[in-house]
């Protein structure tokens, strides 16, 4: 009888151990898979971190540094001289001052963002800084501190203002102007002190103004719009137009544009350089002035000489006819046998004098 009961018991007690292993390996086999996925999620942060040039360090709730990823940039210590301290004890005060304070605002959900200059054995380097607050069920549990060296990015953004300084300074001593628009919208990109200072408007309407039709006339805007179909296909060209002034002055402009193109050859903007004629054309009215003048004075003293020539011409013609009356007199007492007594008033040259008989 009590082997009876024993039996069924024994396969009760068997049966949930099977489950009980059954169950057990389940979970085990779970855990290598979640383990497994955690190694290769591991392995893939590993190879960003690694692909990325920026340094990577994880503060702990206390401000503690708890471990950094640095695979390329160098460091002013090595990583053990660090860990387990905070910025105050390892980092100079200027940088541990914005370290403390952002951790601070990461404490509050925030992230933070700083720039940094910091001496290493080569020289001083800058850095851009961000600090991301690290979450857990909500609430921060530390701060990542992603760091970037950013000392050559600094170099050419001082070269590239230093190079605009430059330019900027370069084209408002230009006495011409300058003026760069786009050549889809006309809007203004650039222009230099003498165009702003000639057109009288401000930078802020320049700005607003699109190019070429807030400066010209309806006559001179037909011109224009030829003229820069032209320069698209030939790449420059020169014109003269009368710029409009805000003040609504007219100003004679001579234009030296040309075209700039993309990598496809579309043309994306135009430079236009002017310089203004107002001079040039009073001195070229005033020369008119003075041709016209003289051209009137050449045909007036050419009237004047035709009516002397004229003139000239009647005389020679009379003196030709009483040279013919001369000589028939002349020849009229000689021929009754009397030499003349008196000269030829009208020879070149008197002839020489002869004696005169008497009777």
């Amino acid at each position: 009888m009590n082997q009876a009961w024993v039996l069924p018991a024994l396969g009760v007690v068997t049966a949930v151990l099977g489950a009980i292993v059954v169950g057990v390996v389940a979970a085990l086999r779970r855990q290598r898979r979640e383990i497994e996925a955690l190694r290769e999620s591991e392995s893939q942060y590993l190879s960003m971190l690694g692909a990325m040039d920026d340094l990577v360090f994880v503060l702990d709730a206390d401000a503690r540094f708890s471990s950094t990823f640095t695979p390329h940039g160098p460091l002013i210590m090595r990583p053990e001289t660090f860990i387990g301290k905070t910025a105050a004890e390892v980092l100079p005060p200027h940088v541990a001052t914005l370290i403390t304070e952002g951790l601070a605002s990461t404490q509050e959900g925030q992230t933070v963002e700083f720039e940094y200059d910091l001496d290493m054995p080569e020289g001083s380097r800058r850095y851009a800084a961000r600090l991301a607050p690290v979450m857990r069920d909500g609430a921060p549990m530390g701060t990542l501190a992603v760091v970037r060296d950013n000392t050559e990015q600094r170099r050419s953004q001082e070269a590239l203002r230093t190079e605009k300084a430059f330019t900027d300074t370069a084209l408002d001593r230009q006495m011409d102007t300058f003026f760069l628009f786009d050549s889809a919208t006309g809007q203004a990109l650039r222009w230099n002190k003498a165009f702003r200072d000639i057109s009288g408007y401000t930078d802020a309407e320049i700005a607003a103004l699109p190019a070429p039709a807030s400066y010209y006339g309806p006559a001179d805007l037909g011109r224009a719009s030829a003229f820069i179909e032209k320069v698209k296909t030939e790449g420059s060209g020169t014109i003269e137009l009368e710029l409009l002034c805000k003040s609504g002055l007219r100003v004679p402009t001579e234009y030296r544009v040309s075209a700039i193109h993309d990598g496809e050859g579309q043309t994306t903007q135009f430079i236009s350089i002017g310089r203004d004629v107002t001079e040039r054309r009073r001195i070229e009215a005033e020369l008119t002035r003075h041709r016209e003048h003289l051209e009137a004075l050449v045909s007036e003293r050419t009237a004047e000489l035709r009516q002397v020539v004229g003139l000239m011409s009647g005389r020679e013609v009379r003196m030709a006819e009483l040279k013919e009356v001369i000589r028939c007199l002349r020849e009229q007492l000689l021929a009754a046998g009397l030499d003349p007594v008196a000269d030829d008033p009208l020879l070149s040259s008197p002839p020489p004098h002869q004696e005169v008989p008497h009777i």
